[in-house]
C-alpha cells in the first residue's frame, strides 16, 4: 500500500529494481541524484496512479520504455543528466495529465509530433536541451498555452522558429541556442506578447538579416537576451533600449556594424 518511495540524494548503486512495478498504489517514485546503473524497468508502465516519477542525476543507459506510457495519471516525469538514448515513445506524447517534462542532457533522439501542442495540453515545462532531437519546431506548440519555460536548446532544430508562440502568455524562458534554426527573425515580433518572458536565448543558429525594431517590444521583465554566434547585420536597433531590466546581453559572433549605442549606459542591471 506504499504510497511515496523518495530515496533521492544518496548513493545508491546498481539497478532499479523491477519489482517495483508490482507496487501498484505509488503515486510518487524518487530516485535522483544517486548512482544508479542500467536502464528504466519496463515493469514501472504497472504503476498507472504515479503522479511524480524522477530519476534524474543518475547513470541510467538505454531506451524510455513503452510502457512509460500507460502511466495515465503522471503529472512530472524527470530524467535528466543520465545516458539515455534513441526515440521517445510516441505514446509519452498523449499523456495529457503531464506538466513538467525534463529530458536535459541525454542522448534521445527523433522529431517532435506535430501535434504536441493538442496532445500536452497542460504542459508548463518542457526541458530537452542537450540532445539530439531533429526536425522543425511544431507550430502547435502554440497550443500548450500553460507553458511557462521551453526549453528546445543544443540539439539538431531546423528551419524557422513559429511565429505564433505569442500565444504562449504565461512563458518565462524561451531557450532556442545551438540549434540549426534560421533564417528569419520573424518570431521575435509574436514574442512581444509574451509580458512575463524572463529570459530569450537563440545563440548559436543561423539567423541572419537585421535585428528587427520589434526587439523593443519584448517584455520589460526580460533580464537575459543572447543572440551571438548567428548572421545578424547591421546597425543595433536603438528599440533595444526599451529592455531596461537586462542584466544579462550577448550579441558576440554576428556582423553588427556602426557605433556602440549611447543607451547602453542606461542598462543600470548590468
Amino acid at each position: 500500500e506504499l504510497r511515496g518511495m523518495i530515496l533521492r540524494s544518496n548513493k545508491l548503486i546498481g539497478k532499479i529494481p523491477m519489482e517495483l512495478g508490482s507496487m501498484t498504489r505509488l503515486l510518487v517514485l524518487s530516485v535522483s541524484k544517486n548512482m544508479l546503473t542500467g536502464g528504466i524497468p519496463p515493469s514501472l508502465g504497472n504503476l498507472s496512479l504515479l503522479v511524480y516519477f524522477s530519476v534524474e542525476y543518475n547513470n541510467l543507459e538505454g531506451n524510455i520504455p513503452e510502457s512509460i506510457g500507460h502511466l495515465k495519471s503522471l503529472s512530472a516525469f524527470g530524467l535528466a543528466v543520465n545516458k539515455l538514448k534513441g526515440m521517445v515513445p510516441s505514446s509519452l506524447y498523449n499523456l495529457s495529465s503531464i506538466s513538467t517534462i525534463d529530458f536535459v542532457f541525454n542522448q534521445l533522439s527523433g522529431g517532435l509530433p506535430a501535434n504536441i501542442g493538442l496532445t500536452l495540453h497542460n504542459l508548463k515545462q518542457f526541458f530537452i536541451g542537450q540532445n539530439e532531437f531533429f526536425g522543425p519546431i511544431p507550430s502547435s506548440l502554440c497550443n500548450a498555452s500553460k507553458l511557462q519555460i521551453l526549453d528546445l536548446g543544443g540539439n539538431n532544430f531546423v528551419g524557422s522558429v513559429p511565429t505564433n508562440l505569442g500565444y504562449l502568455l504565461d512563458l518565462e524562458h524561451l531557450r532556442l541556442s545551438y540549434n540549426n534554426l534560421g533564417r528569419d527573425l520573424d518570431f521575435l515580433a509574436s514574442l512581444g506578447n509574451c509580458s512575463k518572458m524572463e529570459s530569450l536565448t537563440f545563440q548559436g543558429n543561423q539567423f541572419e538579416g537585421v535585428l528587427p525594431n520589434s526587439i523593443g517590444n519584448l517584455s520589460t521583465q526580460l533580464n537575459a537576451l543572447k543572440f551571438g554566434d548567428n548572421q545578424i547585420s547591421g546597425m543595433i536597433p536603438t528599440a533595444l533600449q526599451n529592455l531596461v531590466n537586462i542584466n544579462s546581453l550577448e550579441m558576440d559572433e554576428n556582423l553588427f556594424t556602426g557605433v556602440i549605442p549611447t543607451y547602453f549606459g542606461k542598462f543600470q542591471k548590468m
